[in-house]
């Protein structure tokens, strides 16, 4: 699934689906929080990190075609989904 997503991504881009896809791992929705917080460089909150996800992926749903997110979305588990509710912010 990574990989149809990538294709449709600048190569910058798709390149981190495509690495992201080789290092899969399950978790929840509160460790992803987690996890975002971590990485990011500015030390945010998690809700802000969340935030910041939502954005990211209203941009990839402007940019790819066809209903690839959407599958994409049906392999998450059913707390993802508010990651996709976008201009939500909570």
């Amino acid at each position: 699934m990574a990989e149809n997503l990538a294709a449709q991504l600048p190569p910058e881009i798709g390149l981190h689906l495509r690495e992201a896809d080789d290092q899969a791992e399950p978790f929840g929705l509160d460790e992803f929080r987690r996890r975002l917080a971590q990485r990011e460089t500015s030390n945010v909150d998690e809700a802000t990190a969340e935030s910041h996800a939502r954005v990211v992926l209203s941009v990839v749903e402007e940019a790819i075609t066809g209903d690839a997110l959407d599958r994409a979305r049906q392999q998450l588990p059913p707390e993802f989904s508010e990651l996709f509710e976008f201009g939500t912010v909570r």
